[in-house]
């Protein structure tokens, strides 16, 4: 295959056949890990042992997502995402399915730890803020970018744990997705922006820049709970309980039990939850005491303010 198009996303080479704008561009030929292939395709009716009506596939090796709308996606050997593209209303949708099951499948394939949350990046370090869909990451990234803090990436986190008394995140995809009114409180102009009709209503924002920084060390990981209390607060948590939130918020966790990589999985979830801190942040339903998280954490946590605060912009 012809790379027409190199990229770098989540410490990974990537070479595809069509345009990804979503990625940041490859400065310079990564030797030292193996690229990941993205082309056009006509993928698997079904894997061995499946139907093929049913929409995820999964053995040991082998991903097939299929989406009789948008795409069907076959990723293999933690090499390659074939790609098979419907005629729909939508035709950059894809991109989004590849960026999400297909770069996540061939993380779990390679063996990595990836977690479903975004990062910002501190003067103490990389901070994931992890949870339920709905339950603010994306908001409260956008909101730490907005005091000076960069991100790092949004949905997917690869965790490099190749130094495990000092893990590393790696920087993911070129754009944050918010819902609209995450995106209105942050004062973001949705007119000039594409909004996911097939998404729930979220908006795409470019990052528009590529980051100071392609990883950086972890100082915290940050659960998000909405609830009813009237306080926003964080609860430390103990090791057995960043254990478990980890496990809750691994990227993609339905895939693990029959990739048959949950026993590394979990000595991977194990050997982070002794190598990091992390706490449970309590916030009411309504998203508008944005500024009170932002303080709340960086109070909880001691991250002090960034030096170069309301100098970055990103989207």
């Amino acid at each position: 295959m012809a790379a027409n198009y190199k990229y770098f996303a989540h410490g990974l080479p990537v070479y595809s056949e069509f345009e990804i704008p979503e990625l940041f561009p490859l400065e310079k030929v990564l030797n030292i890990v193996d690229p990941v292939i993205i082309r056009y395709a006509q993928v698997p009716e079904a894997l061995e042992g499946f139907q093929s009506q049913v929409s995820l596939q999964i053995q040991p090796g082998h991903f097939l997502f299929k989406n009789k709308n948008i795409v069907n996606l076959y990723v293999h050997d933690g090499k390659q995402i074939l790609v098979q593209v419907h005629e729909c209303e939508y035709p950059d949708a894809f991109r989004q399915f590849v960026l999400g099951f297909g770069l996540g499948a061939i993380l779990h394939q390679r063996g990595l730890l990836a977690l479903h949350g975004s990062a910002v990046v501190t003067p103490n370090g990389a901070l994931i803020f992890v949870g339920d869909s709905g339950a603010g990451k994306s908001t409260a990234i956008a909101a730490f970018h907005a005091a000076g803090y960069p991100i790092l990436s949004d949905d997917v986190c690869h965790i490099d744990l190749s130094d495990p008394a000092q893990p590393c995140v790696h920087s993911g995809t070129a754009q944050i997705k918010l819902n609209r009114d995450s995106a209105e409180i942050l004062q973001r102009d949705l007119d000039t922006v594409e909004c996911l009709v097939w998404g729930k209503g979220k908006y795409l924002f470019p990052l528009t820049t590529i980051p100071e920084r392609k990883k950086a060390p972890l100082f915290a990981i940050c659960g998000l709970i909405k609830d009813d209390s009237q306080a926003m607060h964080i609860k430390p948590l103990k090791q057995f309980d960043i254990f478990r939130l980890l496990v809750e918020n691994t990227y993609g966790k339905r895939t693990l039990k029959r990739s048959k990589q949950q026993d590394l999985h979990f000595e991977k979830i194990a050997t982070l939850a002794n190598n990091v801190q992390a706490g449970m942040l309590f916030r009411p339903q309504q998203d508008s005491q944005i500024e009170e998280m932002i303080s709340t954490v960086r109070q909880a946590l001691q991250i002090p303010a960034h030096h170069k605060q309301g100098s970055i912009e990103l989207w």
